[in-house]
Order: C-alpha cells, then structure tokens, then sequence
C-alpha cells in the first residue's frame, strides 16, 4: 500500500503545500568525510542554506530544515525532539525491526543485494529514524538528504579517481518507491545535462533503488517521498577550490529546484544554467586553475554543442573551472566555429586553444551579461 502516491504530490505542489525537509548531511561532531580542510558536513549545509533559499522563494513549498544554517547544529526543533522523543524513536525502530522480520518470514520482502555502505554509529542510527518519524509525524511529502561522496582506500590528502552525482531512493518494495523515483527521475534529468553520473561501480545507473539506507526509509521507516543525493566527491575541484564552490553549489541546488519544478509543471522553461550569462575580460590559457572565468568559458563551449569535445564524455571533461585538455581542445573548435571573425584576421586555419582577446570578444558577444540587456 502507497503511503504516498505521485498523485498525493500533485496536489499538495497544486495547493502550494508541499511540504519539503531538507536535511544536510552530517552535523558538527559526525561530519562525514573530509578532502584538504573541507568537511561534507560544511558543504551540505551550504548547499542545504541555497536549496532553502531558491524553495522558499517559490510559493508552492514550504520548506524545513534539520540543522541551522548559521551553527551547524541541529534546529531547536530537532534538537528537543531528539531528546524529548528518545524512547519513542527507539519503540518506533523496534516495531518496524519486528513488521520486516515478520514479512521476511512471510515472503511480503526479499533481500536484495544492494551496495555497500559506511558503518553508522547508533548516534547517528537514532537520529536518522528521529528525522524519519517526525517527518511521518508532520506530514512532510519529500525528504531531501543531502551528502557528498567518497570512496574506501583513497589515501588522505589525495584526491580519489571517481567523480559526480548519484540519487538515492527507496527500494521498490517500499511504500513511497514509486513517488521518490517519479522525482528522483526529473531531478536527474536536469542535473545530468551539465554534471557527469558517479563513475564508481554501483552507482553508474545514475538512480539506485536501496533498502538500507535509513535516510530514504529503511524498514519502510518514511512515509513521504524519500531522496538521497551524493551530489559529487568530496575531492572535486570545483568543491575544494574556495573560489568556485559557492558557485558551484548555487547551480546545484538551481538543478535541483528546477528538476523538481520540471516534475509538476514540464512544460515550464528553465535556462540550461546560472553560470551563464558572464563577462569575459581576460584572456584564458592551459592550465588556469581554480577560475570562474574558466567555469563559465566550459559552460559556453557545453552550450555550443563542444565540450565535452567527440569522444570524451563528461566524465572525462567535468565543469571544474580548471583549463585541461578538455578545456583547450573544445576552444579550438570554438575558434574553427567562427573562423572567419578570429582565425581569418590572423590568417589562421587552426584554432589555437588559447583564449585570446579576439576570442573572448566572441564569447562576450554570444554569452556576456550585455546580451541580457
């Protein structure tokens, strides 16, 4: 039996009451995984505080939020639950302990194989089914929960060799699977256009049904939608280097907003991105490192169908903000594009990969803030 329908949040979204938990993964003590000084639990609360912004912004939703945007720590709200509820949190994981057990017995659920996770200590266990039962308690439709990944065996301090973003969902013998894919599948499709999927075994279908995941109602522990984005690896660029992740976790929670807004409204229009329109002023060259200048240059290549450049895929050629290999051959083919106004002058038939003046005047002429005017 559906405890929510996608017809349940067609109409709560209809009647501007769709109620969205937002939960930043980890907190202040347990604060996940860590690359270079930057902690998961730092990033997903920054990520969590531009999800609330954009939501809130927007009448249909009303919007909570687990942990304060300013502390860290947990809202008061939770923080007294927590402890008020203790006992009741733990009756409540023992009787849904007991309901699986039994429809284990009975053949109603099947065990599948799924993909390893990290060992949660009983802390955080009971606070995950906190969430759950009070998000169950006040009606919410949709949890969002909200990480960023790593793997096992990477060496401290060494950046891993995976990379992008992996949505979670409950498994399909659950009572709200068939709701968290309907919006997990939109949310996909936007953030999919210009982010690669996790390359990591296991991941690479992109959406992954899960039956142990608390967060996205092990147990059958969640009655609403239930979501678990890993929106990329701790160690990515674009999330270590202090200049461009605030930008970049901005164009995120957009792709989030807008693949959730895309569900209940598809006809809506969206711009493929915010990282566009932008101002060029200088010229760009191999290895640029860490530049907002760059992250947009890669935008605009994306947008003119050359970069990824043919035979690479996002994979290989993410949106770092770094220029590579990628990012050199697709201004090349930019330039070869339009010859004519900045090869041609130079008497050129190739393009160069470099950034020059005459090449960034294309690019403010195509995609800088004056066009907007």
């Amino acid at each position: 039996i559906e405890t929510v329908t996608v017809g349940d949040l067609k109409t709560a979204y209809t009647e501007n009451n769709f109620k969205i938990l937002l939960v930043p993964g980890h907190d202040n003590i347990d604060y996940g995984t860590k690359f270079n000084g930057v902690r998961e639990a730092d990033l997903t609360l920054a990520l969590a505080k531009e999800l609330d912004a954009v939501f809130k912004n927007d009448e249909h939703f009303k919007v909570f939020t687990v942990r304060d945007f300013a502390t860290g720590d947990y809202t008061p709200i939770f923080k007294e639950y927590f402890t008020k509820e203790s006992k009741e949190i733990s009756s409540f994981r023992v009787r849904l302990k007991d309901a699986l057990n039994k429809a284990l017995q009975t053949g109603e659920f099947k065990i599948r194989e799924g993909i390893d996770h990290n060992f949660v200590p009983n802390r955080v266990v009971q606070r995950l089914y906190g969430i759950n039962k009070w998000a169950n308690e006040n009606e919410i439709d949709a949890i969002l929960h909200i990480h960023f990944n790593d793997h096992a065996g990477r060496k401290a301090g060494r950046a891993g060799g995976y990379e992008g973003f992996t949505i979670y969902i409950p498994d399909e013998q659950f009572s709200s699977s068939q709701a968290s894919m309907a919006l997990a599948q939109s949310i996909f499709n936007r953030l999919k256009k210009n982010f690669s999927v996790s390359t990591i075994k296991g991941e690479r279908a992109g959406i992954i049904a899960d039956q142990d995941l608390i967060a996205v109602g092990a147990k059958g522990s969640l009655d609403g939608a239930g979501l678990l984005i890993e929106y990329g690896f701790i160690y990515e660029p674009q999330f270590v280097n202090a200049a461009l992740r605030q930008t970049m976790l901005r164009e995120l929670a957009y792709q989030t907003f807008t693949g959730l807004k895309q569900h209940f409204e598809p006809s809506l229009k969206f711009a493929d991105t915010i990282l566009l329109p932008h101002l060029w002023k200088d010229s760009l060259k191999r290895d640029n490192k860490g530049s907002r200048d760059v992250l947009a240059l890669q935008v605009a290549l994306r947008q003119e169908g050359l970069y990824p450049p043919a035979g690479k895929s996002l994979a290989d050629c993410s949106l770092t903000g770094h220029f590579g290999p990628c990012t050199e051959t697709a201004v090349s083919l930019f330039q070869e594009k339009y010859a004519a106004e900045i090869l041609a002058p130079f008497g050129l038939m190739r393009g160069t990969g470099l950034a020059g003046p005459t090449t960034i005047t294309k690019l403010n002429e195509l995609y800088s803030l004056g066009q907007q005017d």
